[in-house]
């Protein structure tokens, strides 16, 4: 088997950053937490055999720029910020970052997966603009697991009000924004009302996630995972987590 060529490539996923605001208990960040102060040769099979540091590092300008050559990602279609520890927005560059790798290939469409409860409402504006700018082909996925009353209880450390905020700013200079929903016990009796709330905000999507990490004992929110039932309506649009 071959190793495949930039030229070849239609679809990367890149974390931007090792930084995040929040602090969800089934993220990974949370399972390397939990294990950093364990020696990896006394570590279970399972854990991770390697230590990722956390806080402490962003992709720079520069470095994409000397990663992604122009003129050999002629077939790049789909660019999605979103990894496994990061909040994609924290990196001082992504704005930056966006403009270059709009340049590597023609109407390239990016997706970046927040949880929104970061940088300022001029910051939100800016990257609705440039949204705008673009036509829409830079999509804002808004993790967003509820309203006011419930949404922390997942994205734990993220505020609301702030939160709310963003997305206002984002979305009033022109950005698509989308939003997601990953379906909780403790959450599910407000699909109908979260939908509706994010048409009146504008949202141009609602799509919902069936959470299966959530196994721990020591979250009693959520003990009853296999439980949840999705509606018929909703499940065209549900994947997995």
């Amino acid at each position: 088997m071959g190793w495949a060529q930039e030229s070849d490539i239609g679809r990367i996923q890149i974390e931007l950053t090792n930084y995040c605001n929040a602090a969800c208990p089934q993220c990974e960040r949370h399972h390397l937490k939990q294990i950093s102060d364990i020696p990896i040769a006394d570590r279970y099979e399972g854990h991770a055999d390697f230590d990722l540091g956390l806080n402490n590092t962003s992709i720079p300008l520069k470095q994409i720029q000397e990663t992604f050559i122009k003129g050999r990602w002629k077939h790049l279609d789909d660019i999605h910020f979103c990894g496994n520890v990061d909040e994609p927005v924290i990196n001082p560059e992504i704005i930056e970052i966006i403009k270059y790798m709009d340049t590597l290939a023609p109407n390239i469409k990016m997706w970046i997966a927040t949880n929104g409860g970061t940088r300022s409402k001029n910051f939100w504006k800016k990257l609705g603009n440039l949204s705008h700018r673009m036509g829409g082909r830079l999509t804002v996925v808004w993790g967003i697991d509820g309203l006011e009353d419930t949404n922390h209880l997942y994205r734990v450390n993220v505020d609301w009000n702030r939160l709310q905020e963003n997305w206002r700013a984002y979305i009033s200079g022109g950005g698509k924004a989308k939003w997601q929903f990953i379906v909780f016990k403790w959450n599910q009796h407000q699909l109908d009302e979260v939908k509706r709330y994010s048409e009146s905000e504008n949202f141009k999507g609602f799509n919902i996630i069936r959470s299966v990490r959530n196994s721990s004992d020591t979250n009693n929110n959520d003990k009853n995972i296999t439980n949840i039932e999705i509606p018929e309506n909703y499940r065209r649009n549900t994947r997995k987590l």
